[in-house]
């Protein structure tokens, strides 16, 4: 009981509780070795996010408004022509009839910027829903400028909405390339917000680029945050050029003799081929097939002095 009511006491004494504090070990502390500035500030920006608290997700609102408080004449829409009009008609006559849903989720998005609401991915349905006279339609507002709305509608329309054109998606990476911000950042960052392949947004940046519209900066910044530098895209690798050997100097001893050198024998030249041999044996051939066609000429005027004798069938004539 002693030895209980000991503790009981000493826990209730603050200065007891202070030494106890200062003599338990803290946590081990992980050491850095630094060496140069630029590894201080990166060590001094991972603690830095480390403690960061998280950024707040922007507030949104979700709220039944008139569609003529939606603006639609901001550079807002991403898509190559601003409304299809076919798309608007068809969306008209659902509403007309009552067979739109409004409470449809995805909801579209507007932006807030405390004075207009502008429209994101809202364009054909807004327009829809002016030309059939509805009161209000459901939409999410999200705190924003005309900017945020520019940006936000290519990255909407590639999942919903009317399917997009390939001069859609042009515009959508010709949208992008014109923001001062988004022209920084890499092919395969803008790719992977519009929708399409970095190959084709490489492509439209060289264009563009071509063309003076849009400038083509040397460092860009992938979708991690980090900086890129793509002058060496492209470019194969120098083959190693290895350096030549120097020459090995042999220590060779020449015996010089004062006898004169014995020339060597002339090199026997290949026989020519044998042409008049085979002339001469040509002209012999000749000589007999003239010899044959006097004999044969010679026994014709014999069978044919044998003939004006009678001696001789006229069936024997005709072989």
């Amino acid at each position: 009981m002693e030895i209980n009511q000991l503790t009981t006491e000493l826990t209730r004494d603050p200065d007891w509780l202070s030494l106890r504090e200062e003599d338990e070990p803290g946590p081990a502390q992980e050491t850095v070795n630094i060496s140069s500035e630029s590894e201080l500030e990166t060590v001094n920006e991972l603690q830095f996010k480390a403690v960061a608290e998280p950024t707040p997700a922007p507030k949104t609102e979700r709220r039944w408004v008139a569609p003529g408080l939606i603006r639609l004449d901001g550079n807002t829409q991403s898509r190559a022509i601003r409304l299809d009009r076919a798309t608007v008609d068809r969306y008209a006559e659902e509403m007309r009839e009552g067979r739109w849903n409004f409470e449809r989720e995805p909801l579209p998005v507007v932006f807030d910027d405390c004075e207009s609401l502008w429209a994101s991915d809202i364009h054909h349905r807004a327009a829809a829903a002016l030309k059939a006279n509805t009161p209000e339609m459901l939409v999410e507002i999200r705190p924003g400028t005309e900017r945020d709305a520019r940006i936000y509608s290519v990255s909407a329309n590639k999942y919903h909405g009317l399917p997009r054109s390939n001069a859609d998606k042009r515009a959508a990476v010709e949208l992008l390339l014109a923001d001062s911000e988004w022209q920084l950042k890499s092919d395969r960052a803008l790719a992977e917000h519009c929708g399409v392949s970095a190959p084709f947004v490489a492509k439209v940046r060289a264009e563009l680029a071509a063309s003076g519209t849009v400038n083509a900066p040397a460092e860009r910044i992938d979708k991690l945050g980090r900086k890129i530098d793509t002058t060496k895209i492209g470019v194969r690798p120098k083959s190693l050029q290895l350096e030549p050997e120097e020459p090995v100097e042999a220590a060779v001893s020449l015996s010089i003799s004062s006898e004169p050198l014995t020339p060597m024998p002339p090199i026997a030249k290949a026989p020519a081929p044998k042409v008049s041999q085979n002339a001469d044996r040509a002209a012999q051939i000749q000589a007999e097939i003239q010899s044959l066609k006097a004999r044969l000429s010679s026994l014709e005027a014999e069978l044919a002095e044998l003939e004006c004798r009678g001696n001789v069938e006229p069936r024997l004539l005709a072989q």
